[in-house]
């Protein structure tokens, strides 16, 4: 019974001078497994804005190859929207004071959307947030229409958001023309509020992409 008394002992000092790294290690197990969901979600919302993107980029094809020319000298009317679109998919407007352009903004940016107003990127930070808030419109060959006037915008110039709160101002601090697949002007920067307008260019071909970089007034 003493040997058995005395193992036990032995047995209760090993475990009390080994819990901690046990418990040590118990916890950076758990630690890692955190990490690594973490990452995996991090690659799972970058596939997502990748497929996202891609799909922007269809819609700006596809309203390329079907949009006709306007005649010279006349003014295409805007496409008839759907009696049964619902204002639920409808989050703000944006205005541009400089060009003259107040658009919808619609959640998503499918084809059915980019054919009434600019549209929000899905997994993008929304207007007001930190982050990298991204609108998308078409060009239109039509002028005024849209984003066609988007190339004169120059830094210095505004740009306002409103959604069911409030509106948000953004100055333009950049204005650059991209690859198609170029998903670098949607990098946040962690600690500012931007908000990024594309569209197509050249209007008639739509090679590339016309980028409109904005932060919010007081960031």
């Amino acid at each position: 019974m003493k040997k058995l008394t005395a193992v036990l002992l032995i047995l209760l000092g090993i475990m009390i001078m080994f819990y901690p790294k046990i418990t040590e290690v118990f916890h950076n197990h758990e630690q890692n497994l955190l990490l690594k969901k973490w990452d995996e979600k991090k690659q799972g919302n970058k596939t997502s804005l990748e497929n996202n993107y891609q799909r922007l980029n269809k819609a700006f094809d596809e309203s390329l190859e079907k949009e006709p020319i306007p005649e010279r000298g006349t003014i295409q009317e805007p496409a008839l929207i759907n009696k049964n679109f619902e204002m639920d998919g409808m989050t703000g407007i944006i205005k541009i004071p400089k060009i003259d352009l107040t658009l919808p903004i619609l959640e998503g940016a499918s084809q059915a959307n980019l054919k009434i107003g600019a549209s929000h990127l899905d997994g993008t930070a929304l207007p007001g947030e930190i982050g990298n808030a991204a609108i998308a419109a078409h060009r239109s060959r039509s002028y005024g229409r849209m984003f066609n006037r988007l190339n004169e915008l120059k830094p210095g110039d505004e740009i306002v958001v409103e959604d069911k709160k409030q509106a948000y101002t953004y100055d333009i601090y950049n204005v650059l023309i991209v690859e198609p697949d170029d998903l670098s002007v949607l990098n946040p920067n962690g600690q500012d509020r931007i908000l990024t307008l594309i569209t197509c260019d050249p209007i008639t071909t739509g090679t590339h992409r016309l980028i409109i970089h904005s932060k919010l007034k007081g960031d």
